[in-house]
């Protein structure tokens, strides 16, 4: 399985700890990576924030290949109908988007970490996750980043045997014990 990976930051940070999410962590392939300017509109003046949803939608007629995950990482903050913010969104089995914004804090050190839990999970949504309520597992549903915080960059052991079922192994130093 591969992911084309498209990026609205220069970032080379963020863009290892991406790579180093999906590769090292789910061992799936990038397949190719692209840097990419969002069109206007697709960004909620009133709200000054991205339609989170159009967002996924716009990055997915910009896939090469076949067969391929999306992954865009933007840098700015996102929204979904009903909702003030999102970190991110995902489509089951075709794509999803992390948006940085509300993850930045004044450690780099943290704001990677929060950067790699929410890939982790965007993508396990993508491989068909659904949210986990086993505690510390990144597939726990954060409505702020302290919920963020709070989970760790693994999997619980339910959620890594279902990935499994899908053909993902996910690194086992990753998997909550």
């Amino acid at each position: 399985m591969g992911v084309e990976v498209f990026y609205t930051t220069e970032d080379i940070d963020v863009r290892k700890c991406v790579e180093a999410a999906i590769v090292e962590i789910l061992n799936l392939k990038i397949v190719d990576e692209r840097d990419i300017a969002l069109p206007d509109w697709l960004f909620d003046q009133r709200r000054k924030q991205y339609r989170a949803e159009e967002v996924l939608d716009y990055i997915a007629t910009l896939r090469k290949y076949e067969k391929t995950y999306v992954f865009g990482v933007i840098d700015a903050d996102g929204y979904v109908k009903g909702l003030n913010f999102v970190f991110g969104v995902a489509y089951p089995h075709m794509g999803a988007v992390v948006f940085l914004q509300r993850l930045k804090t004044q450690s780099k050190e943290l704001f990677l970490l929060r950067t790699r839990k929410e890939v982790l999970h965007e993508l396990g949504h993508v491989l068909g996750l659904e949210h986990c309520k086993q505690f510390g597992c990144v597939m726990n549903f954060s409505n702020s980043v302290f919920e963020v915080d709070m989970k760790r960059d693994a999997f619980c052991k339910k959620c890594a045997s279902k990935l499994s079922e899908f053909g993902v192994v996910v690194n086992p130093r990753h998997v909550l014990i």
